[in-house]
């Protein structure tokens, strides 16, 4: 970038306790930063406040999960059914959102032994800030997992059941 070498850039990026990606991407202001210092001759340094911040970058994600599971008494889980809105902002440039379905659907099971799921997903645009870098690499992997876990919480809660005996007795088993 700017044809700069390497070692001739410096940046100072501090922990920022979950991130999720933001200091992955180039985003417009560090390009800003590095013409004004190369225009200067002088070190610069961008600062943003967390208005600018969360309007400027992306953000992790924004999904309204609602399903429902089915189980015989004995806990064995029968079927499990999600509906699933996924707001992506005011548009995403990190990956394609039509891989977010597929990646959903792939994990959302969990590791348990489903004889019957069904996800429908609808993925919108929206005037928030676009999805970011955690948008592109996960494929809605954590959302997957929570959405499928608090199900069997809830199923073990309804079923008067130990929620690790419930799991324990739906895993997948090898062949």
């Amino acid at each position: 970038m700017a044809g700069l070498p390497e070692h001739k850039i410096r940046v100072i990026s501090p922990d920022i306790g979950g991130g999720f990606g933001n200091k992955v991407p180039i985003y417009p202001g560090y390009v800003c930063a590095i013409v004004a210092s190369l225009l200067l001759d002088k070190p610069v340094k961008w600062m943003e406040d967390r208005s600018e911040n969360l309007t400027s970058t992306g953000f992790a994600r924004d999904y309204i999960m609602v399903g429902e599971i089915a189980a015989n008494r004995d806990g064995k889980i029968l079927a499990i059914r999600s509906n699933v809105l996924a707001d992506h902002g005011a548009f995403n440039a990190q990956a394609a959102p039509a891989k977010y379905p597929a990646g959903f659907f792939g994990v959302f099971t969990g590791s348990y032994d489903i004889e019957a799921a069904y996800c429908h997903m609808t993925a919108v645009y929206t005037n928030k800030a676009p999805g970011g870098v955690a948008y592109a690499c996960s494929f809605r992997i954590t959302e997957a997992v929570y959405f499928v876990e608090r199900l069997v919480d809830c199923l073990a809660f309804e079923l008067k059941m130990d929620p690790a005996e419930l799991r324990l007795r739906n895993l997948l088993r090898p062949n």
